[in-house]
């Protein structure tokens, strides 16, 4: 009952307006914040676009909540912020947290957007975190040296240029990184010494504690393929406005309008009709001076 109560709170505790006086901080006060409390080395608001220190912060907030095991820590590019954002959606809906995170917008790495979810942060940890000592170094080389120490720590190398990469490099690597977690889903439960104890110690069998596990890792899988197909579809959603403000009766256009209303597997629509270079569909497209859409 206690637990309900005070999770009831913390889902109330949750929503603030932007009136409220979290949103007034300013950005040199939460850098410093930042820096002091998890023993980072950032320099820009921008930074925290790659959510590990939001995802320690909820550590520190709900120890154990949090798999910091699973945690992308030298995550520099959009598609690899999105796996730590789905992680940090993930612990807010276990904690009962009434937040809904706007991934595809911080994952681009915009100063207001993360200034203001970094205000939202800092005012949710003020009113939650009882003062605890916390050891973010510490659980931080923890948790890369149980990943096999292959990625760096955010405090020795945390992202500070091109944290976000460019739209028509992300959608390469993407699909290929989702395609290594399902295939690698299963064979995770097995080598995890911790899950076996938790096993043993709640009666159930090793065959049922791995099939549990490989469940929750399925499970993850399936949150990021959606939060990945949002942000496609707001990718494409951008081209389709962009594509608006042309002649819609141009060659390119049309063509890029017949791919965007083609249906799964009418692969005709993109590779047939005439094999019309892109500089010569460019031809006769009218683009204002101080247009800067592109």
């Amino acid at each position: 009952v206690l637990e309900r109560g005070r999770q009831s709170i913390m889902a109330t505790n949750a929503n603030f307006g932007m009136m409220e006086g979290a949103y007034f901080v300013g950005r040199v006060e939460l850098l410093a914040w930042l820096n002091d409390f998890l023993k980072l080395d950032y320099k820009k608001i921008e930074q925290t676009a790659s959510a590990v220190a939001y995802l320690q912060l909820m550590d520190a907030l709900f120890p154990g909540k949090v798999p910091l095991t699973k945690v992308n820590w030298g995550a520099k590019f959009d598609y690899e912020f999105i796996k730590n954002f789905t992680l940090l959606q993930q612990v807010f809906d276990k904690c009962n947290i009434e937040k809904k995170i706007d991934v595809p917008v911080l994952v681009k790495g915009k100063f207001q957007d993360n200034l203001e979810f970094c205000q939202w942060m800092k005012k949710f940890f003020d009113v939650h975190y009882g003062g605890d000592p916390y050891d973010a170094l510490g659980k931080r080389e923890g948790a890369i040296k149980a990943q096999g120490g292959a990625k760096a720590s955010p405090a020795a190398a945390a992202p500070a240029k091109k944290a976000v990469a460019s739209p028509n490099k992300a959608p390469v690597s993407k699909p290929t990184t989702t395609a290594k977690k399902v295939t690698a889903a299963p064979t995770k439960p097995a080598a995890s010494p911790v899950k076996k104890e938790a096993a043993a110690a709640s009666g159930k069998s090793d065959k049922e504690a791995q099939l549990e596990a490989q469940v929750e890792e399925l499970k993850t899988v399936v949150s990021e393929t959606e939060t990945e197909r949002e942000f496609y579809f707001g990718k494409l959603r951008q081209v389709e406005l962009a594509c608006q403000q042309f002649d819609p009766e141009h060659a390119l256009c049309k063509r890029i309008f017949s791919i965007l209303a083609s249906e799964g597997g009418d692969e005709e629509i993109v590779d047939g009709g005439e094999d019309v270079g892109i500089e010569e569909e460019m031809e006769g497209v009218a683009v204002e001076e101080d247009d800067e859409t592109f």
